[in-house]
């Protein structure tokens, strides 16, 4: 059994737990359930999906889309 995190990446524009705006802050209800859950929040922050697309991001095992507005989108082709 593989004891290590997934890397998960949801994308959405209007998502619920991963609600925020690609500007570096994350709604404050997000932090506060992920708190409550006894994650820990310290140094999160929203990102753009295009920091994930480069070659030196880390390896995603997983990619959600979880708002129809991105759907529509063109999304990057990621490696692996």
């Amino acid at each position: 059994m593989n004891s290590q995190p997934y890397e998960v990446l949801f994308l959405g524009t209007r998502s619920i737990i991963a609600q925020a705006n690609p500007d570096g802050k994350v709604h404050p209800y997000t932090l506060a359930a992920l708190a409550d859950q006894g994650i820990p929040i310290d140094g999160l922050s929203s990102k753009s999906w295009h920091v994930f697309g480069n070659p030196r991001a880390p390896v995603m095992d997983l990619v959600i889309t979880v708002c129809d507005a991105t759907g529509q989108e063109t999304l990057p082709q990621w490696p692996g």
